[in-house]
């Protein structure tokens, strides 16, 4: 019998083969010669989902203002909310329909966007792809698991969540090449058919089905639209308040105002639920909120790599061509950690492994903090190759901690808490690049004050500089006063380019005391329950099972 693509593969699973949770992956055993395919499918679909997205945002140069800042944010708001709707989605009717669906839809979206150019078709493809990426991940995880034997599958949730931090350096090294050929046209191309090979592979090799149940209920239909309007309006808020400033457009405050009552909707229907798409009680246990807290400030620190540090090469006139062996790098360290945690990983490390990543976040930034004019990505290898190393290294088992959590109290609480993490990963990412972007604006403007304050004619060593800067334009200006403005308007140039820099210097100081706080706090997690004779998560676990503190 021959089955449709989009149907899922008959199979009879053995006991101890069965998914213990509804939506979640079956353990069934794979053939050796099956398990390499099962790994390629699994890459190629943990890259896929990111790598469009890195594709474009790597290359924003060419867009300006808010076009630039707009394409990141309309992506984060159609994942974000796409991941609740997942969740059910999966329960009821399996991973493999809805990835299917949506990959048949991002790539007519695509096919659509050749011929159809600007800014709107851009953002149209970024929905699309947020809508596509939502279940990619999982479909790594799940492949990746299939790859390694029943007793080593950890190491293919690692290695899955691990290969969602690879496609920005990947899509750095590809994208120069890509842009030679046809501009955005070769992009859009290439995006194509990595989409159309996923949709052939996830058709022709199938993972035995998951456990599936009713899921969907008629409230979740009011509430999913109030949870996504709500998060969707807040990543435009914060995706958006940095280009057109906080407190200069009016439609950011009428952003927010709105996002406030609609979650504040989603969220009194759940509360008052039997069984609600985000368990808000399980949720505010004190264990939790403090896990939330951990992986917030980590994933905010962690955008040091992406934002600040390619915006300062920006200034000193790096390109992505001069950037090409620098991705490299990154991209082999970002490896190396997925492979180092899916290697270190045990129940009583997680935390460990969590403050160690965190520790390097702090030591990469702290040696970033003393850049100048002459830096250059060589200079910047050793800080930014641990930096990607730790990435890697803390995503994989900040999720199976969380999973901790959730087996000890039976598995109920899964959906809410891969939301959770989905919202903490994709909000955190946003927040951290307003805050260090908002932070190195107020730190260049303060900076600037004080050098233009220095700029006196009365200054001998400011005088000189502009005699000799003046004196060099003399092959090819004969007229003294224009060759004095010239002087002049270049050393404000060379000023505000100084001002720049050490503004960034003091954004990766603050990034570095951050990630020394998130270190410090785990290390006194980690220190109590070693006190207590207690492994840390066995006790979380025990905590958040007993449900909130009264």
């Amino acid at each position: 019998m021959t089955l449709s693509p989009f149907a899922e593969e008959p199979y009879e699973f053995a006991k101890a083969e069965r998914a213990t949770l509804s939506g979640g992956p079956a353990n069934p055993f794979q053939p050796a010669w099956r398990r390499p395919i099962c790994a390629f499918v699994g890459i190629l679909t943990g890259l896929t989902g990111g790598l469009g997205n890195g594709l474009i945002t790597v290359n924003t140069s060419t867009l300006q203002g808010d076009e630039m800042a707009w394409i990141p944010t309309v992506y984060a708001m159609t994942y974000i909310s796409m991941n609740l709707l997942l969740v059910r989605f999966r329960q009821q009717f399996g991973l493999r329909l809805f990835s299917l669906i949506a990959l048949s839809a991002f790539c007519l979206v695509i096919a659509l966007h050749l011929t159809v150019h600007g800014f709107v078709g851009a953002l149209l493809i970024h929905a699309a792809a947020g809508v596509a990426a939502a279940p990619m991940t999982s479909l790594s995880v799940y492949y990746l698991m299939s790859a390694f034997p029943p007793k080593k599958v950890l190491g293919g949730v690692i290695l899955g969540l691990g290969l969602s931090q690879l496609p920005t350096p990947l899509a750095r090294l590809l994208s120069t090449d890509l842009l030679a050929r046809d501009e955005w046209h070769s992009l859009y191309l290439f995006e194509l058919g990595l989409a159309l090979l996923c949709f052939g592979c996830v058709a022709l090799v199938r993972l035995p089905p998951s456990k599936r149940e009713p899921a969907f209920e008629k409230l979740d239909f009011l509430t999913y639209p109030l949870f996504a309007g709500g998060a969707s309006l807040v990543c435009a808020f914060v995706g958006m308040g940095r280009v057109e400033w906080w407190t200069d457009a009016e439609w950011l405050g009428w952003t927010l105002a709105a996002a406030i009552p609609l979650l504040g909707a989603a969220f009194y229907i759940e509360a008052n639920r039997a069984r609600p798409l985000l368990d808000l009680r399980w949720l505010s246990a004190p264990d939790i909120i403090r896990f939330a807290v951990v992986v917030l400030m980590s994933r905010i620190v962690l955008v040091e790599q992406s934002t600040s540090v390619i915006g300062m090469l920006g200034v000193l006139g790096v390109d992505n061509e001069q950037l090409r062996f620098f991705s490299f790098l990154l991209l082999v360290a970002s490896l190396a950690g997925a492979l180092a945690a899916a290697l270190l990983v045990r129940p009583g490390r997680i935390t460990l492994i969590g403050a160690v990543a965190i520790a390097m976040v702090a030591v990469g930034a702290m040696l970033d903090s003393t850049s100048t004019n002459l830096t250059r990505p060589p200079e910047l290898y050793a800080s930014q190759i641990l930096i990607a190393f730790a990435t890697t290294l803390f995503i994989g088992p900040s999720l199976l901690f969380g999973v901790s959590f959730v087996i000890k109290q039976g598995g109920k609480a899964l959906p809410s808490l891969l939301v959770l993490f989905v919202v903490l990963q994709i909000l955190g990412s946003l927040i951290g690049n307003a805050l260090l972007g908002t932070f190195q604006i107020i730190r260049e403007k303060a900076i600037s004050v004080i050098l233009v304050g220095q700029l006196s004619g009365t200054n001998p060593i400011v005088a000189e500089r502009l005699r000799g800067t003046a004196a060099s334009f003399s092959p090819s200006n004969v007229d003294g006063a224009e060759r004095g403005g010239d002087a002049l308007a270049l050393l404000h140039q060379q000023m505000t380019r100084e001002a720049t820099i050490l503004a960034y210097n003091n954004t990766f100081a603050l990034v570095a005391a951050l990630a020394a706080a998130t270190t410090l706090y785990l290390l006194i997690l980690i220190f109590r329950h070693w006190r207590r004779g207690e492994p840390l998560s066995a006790a979380a676990v025990t905590t958040a099972s007993r449900g909130p503190t009264k």
